[in-house]
């Protein structure tokens, strides 16, 4: 089994609260249910990566994994997961990452405009 980093860049659309409450209460959260989470954007853009780690024997799982940890975190958080993409569009993206950073590091990139 192999330690994975996950990355997921999402667009956060703030609550009434505000954006820099929110991302503080998202590390919270993810705090609660991952080891070695961080957080890193711009509150201007609201555009935001998100890394977890996840223990698998295989990219595709841990990709899959680490993006539920994030969702999850994100609902606890208050947020909606509106558009989120489908599991099922997700392998041959994986595949393709694994393979080009060597099993090191997978990512998943939602595109800056999708909420």
């Amino acid at each position: 089994m192999s330690a994975y980093r996950v990355r997921l860049r999402v667009r956060i659309v703030p609550p009434d609260d505000g954006l820099d409450q929110f991302t503080d209460q998202l590390m919270e959260e993810l705090a609660k249910i991952n080891e070695e989470p961080d957080l890193g954007g711009s509150l201007a853009s609201g555009v935001f990566d998100i890394w977890v780690t996840v223990k698998s024997s295989d990219p595709v799982d841990a990709v899959q994994q680490g993006t539920n940890v994030i969702r999850t975190a994100g609902h606890a958080a208050g947020a909606s997961t509106h558009g989120w993409p489908r599991l099922d569009e997700w392998p041959t993206w994986m595949e393709r990452q694994a393979v080009e950073a060597h099993l090191a590091e997978v990512e998943h990139l939602v595109p800056a405009d999708t909420h």
